[in-house]
């Protein structure tokens, strides 16, 4: 039997739903906003999301398993930061497409229900 050309492409599509799954969780992604300022340690992590220090370092542990992650010692500690500054791009566009969706949503909600829109939304006559 011969192999499947389509192999390869299934596992990378494996893959790449391996990593939505990891991302797919609100602090995580906030968490990999607050580290497109530098690294950061989990406590800092912790004060600025709101949540406990073990929550943050369980997030912090699933996504350096997935390998979004790098954890480098410093004097007292680790710090976290992400391994490619890629996936802050990944996420913005992500994020662009929701705000645009949302807008989008919002404009037919109004023309459904006959509102008028807001000053300065889109689809707006100037």
């Amino acid at each position: 039997m011969a192999a499947d050309p389509r192999e390869p492409d299934r596992r990378v599509y494996q893959l790449h739903a391996e990593v939505c799954k990891v991302l797919a969780h609100p602090a995580r992604l906030e968490i990999l906003d607050l580290l497109r300022s530098g690294p950061l340690r989990p406590s800092e992590l912790a004060e600025r999301i709101g949540i406990s220090r073990t929550n943050v370092s369980q997030h912090l542990a699933v996504m350096h398993h997935k390998g979004l992650l790098r954890r480098m010692r410093v004097q007292r500690g680790v710090v976290y930061s992400v391994t490619d500054p890629r996936l802050f791009d990944a996420c913005q566009t992500l994020r662009e497409l929701i705000r645009e969706q949302l807008r989008a949503g919002g404009e037919l909600a109004r023309l459904a229900f006959g509102d008028k829109p807001e000053a300065g939304s889109p689809g707006q006559a100037t």
